[in-house]
């Protein structure tokens, strides 16, 4: 046998295992693995919810809440009580003394550097020589000292320093758990768009195979056998065995892709992952100088410098002060009682009638000769803060030019989108002639196949393309900092250990231009609140929230939101996965509830789950619904209005811009659907001396199907309607997806 034979009996042996392999690829062998179609948004929400990494990095801050709650412990009062008892006897003498004292004490830091102390004692002394004089006094005294630094040690930064430090360091850890947040949602937003490419790739490896196939079958079927014949069979035989062979590796590829994703979403179970979404074609509206302004005030790596920085400067204050002398006030005073030869009452009349009063006072100055010790700590967090200083304008220039770097990235990735948009388009022409010229024989089938080879590299040409732009215009916004803004993400503050979702927070999310806010905690000099811990509200499914704005801009704050029920118990993981599996419409009978706006859903949701059934959602057509907004004022520039929104702060106000028809911004309180509610927020805002008007506008809203179950019977699907029914829903039952 030679090696032509060989090597066309070895292909001939691919072309009989191609359906086994094309089984296998298309998942119609006997496989149990569950299979889940996931949209970009679910996996966003399930990464939050459920990353390893994540929820890791969340305890960080909740151990940096506890530090600050030990260095608050200077501020508990101190009790003290003591008990002696002594007696004396006088050497070659027949007299002696017993000494009984009992005392009680409180002691208490007060912010200004002073301890006050409150003090009782009582006791008896008794003296006896013989059995004739025998006596026995009585002492009773309450009294309170106090003792105020005046230059050293004193006032509130002195002495809640430890506070202050811990504080920042918990505020440095919720911009880094912010920051940890964005790496996760570009990690997610990244590799969920790279696994849909895979699969596209892969759906195109398993065209190129058919056809390849469909060629070598239509050679074969051809009645001469002459040398070109044969040319030909080795040509579609080679290009055959060479497509199995990219699949294979296609498939490889999809199957690592899908477990990195099931990893970053926290998936433990071993299933496949469909993904729904397309790379994003949504273009970043920010202007260069817009962006750069955006970055430098919502980079979390810079707000992280910026609050070492103030934690730095304190500690310089605090060190200078350091360097002059103590110089203390003790002050005290109080009532004594003294009762000779008798009892405690005695003396406790004495005090109750104001008798025995004593104080005293006096300054202590200590000035040490040679003070090394705190000029070198004062000189090296002065050189600290200075360092801190250059590293920020350092930091600052560096995000700039990331800025430019990424503009002229996006430039590039747009011009790759047209390139490769229309070499698909001739590529596709150019396998229609060579088909029609094979057929009439002016073309071979190796210039066939070569130019299908040129097709399938054009197609993945463009979708690497698209992926890169998606990519190119995620990397863009992580590094501005508004990633999670642009993914209608929030991060709150509430408790560091609970990684949970929350609805839009306006009634019009859906409305043009809409902007979603962030989190941004206030920082000060000298700290004595305890701040909350990060909490992270995720994006809802790709059903349940607003389209996404064709004109987004940027905020810096955003009000707290309503803690939805968490998801990080494998009860929850495994609900989220059913609601997922159930949009795919594989059961006969389907129990549909209602259309609701976002703003009602969330409540019928949840009494959806308590009838023990899990609610699914499906985005529907947009309805114009009457709208009263809150309006802060109009501004001619984003910087403007994002410095109106921070009016709200602290207030628990809804805050969101929208871009007005003049090229200015909008900057609003909040949204409502009834003018009742409006007016009372307006009146609680305008307590705080916040002064709004009030703007009724019509808005698109998009409305959300709600159904639950897939029911194999017009029995079960009953049964399970009857437990909707008492929950106060009208519900109807439709065979099928219909």
């Amino acid at each position: 046998m030679n090696t032509q034979t060989l090597w066309m009996s070895v292909m001939r042996l691919m072309v009989l295992l191609t359906p086994f392999v094309v089984m296998v690829v298309d998942g119609s062998c006997q496989d149990e693995t569950p299979t889940i179609t996931l949209s970009r948004t679910d996996a966003m929400a399930l990464a939050i919810r459920n990353n390893i990494d994540l929820q890791v990095r969340a305890i960080d801050s909740s151990l940096a809440k506890t530090d600050i709650m030990t260095s608050r412990s200077i501020y508990n009062p101190a009790l003290s009580a003591s008990i002696d008892y002594s007696q004396t006897n006088v050497a070659g003498e027949d007299f002696g003394t017993e000494n009984t004292s009992g005392a009680l004490g409180l002691t208490q830091l007060l912010p200004t550097g002073a301890t006050v102390s409150v003090s009782t004692r009582t006791g008896p002394t008794s003296a006896y020589s013989d059995p004739l004089y025998d006596y026995t006094d009585w002492a009773t005294a309450i009294g309170i000292t106090i003792y105020q630094p005046l230059l050293k040690n004193a006032g509130r930064e002195a002495t809640e320093l430890g506070i202050s430090q811990d504080t920042y360091a918990y505020e440095g850890s919720l911009e880094k758990f912010r920051d940890n947040v964005i790496t996760t949602v570009y990690q997610v937003v990244t590799e969920y768009n790279r696994l849909y490419v895979l699969y596209q790739l892969l759906e195109s490896r398993k065209e190129a195979l058919q056809s390849a196939q469909r060629l070598l079958d239509e050679i074969n079927a051809m009645p001469t056998s002459d040398t070109s014949h044969k040319i030909a069979v080795s040509n579609a035989d080679y290009a055959l065995s060479q497509r199995q062979t990219e699949l294979i590796e296609a498939e490889r590829q999809v199957n690592s892709k899908a477990a990195l994703v099931r990893y970053l979403i926290g998936l433990e179970e071993k299933t496949h992952i469909i993904p729904l979404d397309p790379p994003s074609r949504e273009e970043p509206l920010e202007t260069e100088p817009e962006a750069i302004a955006l970055a430098l005030a919502e980079r979390h790596d810079l707000k992280e410098m910026r609050i070492q920085l103030q934690s730095s400067e304190l500690r310089e204050r605090v060190s200078r002060k350091n360097l002059w002398p103590t110089l203390a006030l003790s002050a005290s005073g109080g009532y004594r009682g003294y009762a000779a030869d008798g009892s405690f009452s005695d003396t406790t009349d004495q005090i109750s009638d104001g008798n025995g009063r004593y104080w005293a006072a006096g300054l202590l100055f200590h000035l040490p000769i040679g003070n090394d010790l705190a000029e070198s700590e004062y000189l090296r967090n002065k050189l600290r803060s200075e360092q801190l200083k250059k590293q920020i304008s350092a930091a600052e220039w560096k995000v700039r030019d990331l800025i430019q770097d990424d503009n002229r990235s996006l430039i590039s990735a747009r011009l790759q989108l047209q390139s490769t948009a229309k070499s698909k388009i001739l590529a596709e022409e150019r396998v229609a002639q060579y088909q029609k010229n094979r057929r009439i024989g002016t073309a071979t089938v190796k210039d066939l196949i070569d130019a299908e080879n040129d097709l399938i590299y054009a197609r993945n040409l463009e979708l690497n393309a698209i992926e890169n732009f998606a990519f190119q215009v995620a990397r863009f916004w992580r590094d501005v900092g508004v990633l999670l803004e642009r993914q209608n993400i929030r991060i709150d503050t509430t408790d560091p250990e609970q990684v949970t979702g929350t609805a839009h927070p306006n009634p019009d999310p859906g409305s043009e231009n809409t902007i979603s806010p962030a989190t941004t905690p206030a920082v000060g000099t000298a700290r004595s609140e305890i701040p909350a811990g990060p909490m992270v509200s995720h994006p809802l499914s790709r059903n349940e929230r607003s389209a996404p704005s064709d004109s987004t801009t940027q905020t810096t704050e955003i009000v707290p939101e309503t803690a939805a029920e968490p998801m990080n118990s494998a009860e929850n993981r495994n609900e989220a996965a059913a609601t997922m599996a159930g949009r795919t419409g594989t059961g006969l009978f389907t129990l549909h509830i209602g259309e609701y706006f976002s703003t009602e859903l969330a409540s019928a949701k949840k009494k959806v789950k308590q009838a023990g059934l899990v609610p699914v959602v499906t985005e529907r057509q947009k309805r114009e619904r009457e709208v009263i907004r809150l309006l802060i004022g109009e501004y001619k520039d984003l910087h403007s209005a994002n410095q109106a929104l921070k009016s709200l702060k602290g207030t628990k106000s809804r805050g969101f811009i929208l871009k007005n028809m003049a090229g200015g911004y909008d900057a609003f309180a909040g949204a409502f659907f009834t003018r009742h509610d409006a007016m009372v927020e307006q009146t609680r805002l305008a307590e705080r001396g916040i002064t709004l008007s009030l703007r009724k506008v019509s808005v698109a809203l998009p409305t959300y199907l709600l159904t639950a179950g897939s029911f194999p019977s017009m029995d079960v699907a009953s049964a399970n309607a009857e437990k909707l029914k008492r929950q106060g829903f009208a519900i109807e039952i439709r065979q099928g997806d219909g």
